[in-house]
């Protein structure tokens, strides 16, 4: 619990956020039938959230003990509660691009009027995720990893597959979404955060040798 609302935080700071206010422009284009226009917007609002969910992805993995030893660590949250928290925050943070994108795609659709179609991939995203959650604590339990982590990754996974298959029915949908574009924006983001993360790491060495 801990672990999900530290990547909520992010999450519900810029892409709940953004899907907040993008959602009337959605609906107006739809209503009118611009959908060149609704395309344009639905590809850019993604790269904007993407360029977002990326650094804080990154910034989650590396910081996450002394993030979580910041903000929770005190009476009878000791140095184990740390770890355990830790551990669930990596793989969960592994998702946000995921929950982030579907702030913006699910939208996307209600704006065309079509609420049927986040359901049952929803449905099947949420099928997914039981099914790893019986598969994965027992093969981190052998990995010598905290099963409960499995967990996390389970939801993950589920996350991204479920954003990957709308992403795909949406792009169908309104017959593309500057796909070049959003590759490009994807590359500099991740590689910037790779950047960014390096530089942490190296922060985190040179502190933790004083």
């Amino acid at each position: 619990n801990y672990a999900w609302l530290l990547v909520m935080l992010p999450q519900g700071v810029f892409a709940q956020a953004v899907g907040t206010a993008a959602f009337p422009t959605f609906a107006e284009q739809a209503a009118r039938g611009e959908r060149a226009e609704m395309r344009s917007t639905l590809a850019a609002t993604l790269r904007a959230v993407y360029s977002l969910s990326l650094p804080a992805t990154v910034g989650l993995l590396v910081l996450r003990r002394p993030l979580v030893k910041l903000l929770f660590e005190r009476g009878a949250f000791e140095a184990t509660s740390t770890e355990a928290v830790a551990w669930a925050l990596a793989f969960y943070a592994l998702g946000l691009v995921g929950h982030a994108g579907l702030e913006i795609i699910a939208r996307a659709f209600y704006a065309l009027h079509d609420t049927l179609t986040p359901v049952w991939v929803g449905g099947l995203a949420m099928g997914l995720n039981v099914a790893m959650s019986l598969v994965l604590p027992g093969l981190f339990e052998r990995a010598g990893w905290p099963t409960h982590a499995g967990l996390a990754l389970a939801n993950s996974v589920a996350t991204l597959v479920e954003l990957l298959v709308l992403h795909v029915l949406i792009r169908r949908r309104m017959k593309g979404l500057e796909g070049s574009q959003a590759l490009i924006t994807f590359v500099k983001s991740g590689l910037a955060a790779l950047v960014m993360g390096g530089v942490l790491l190296g922060w985190q060495a040179m502190f933790s040798t004083r």
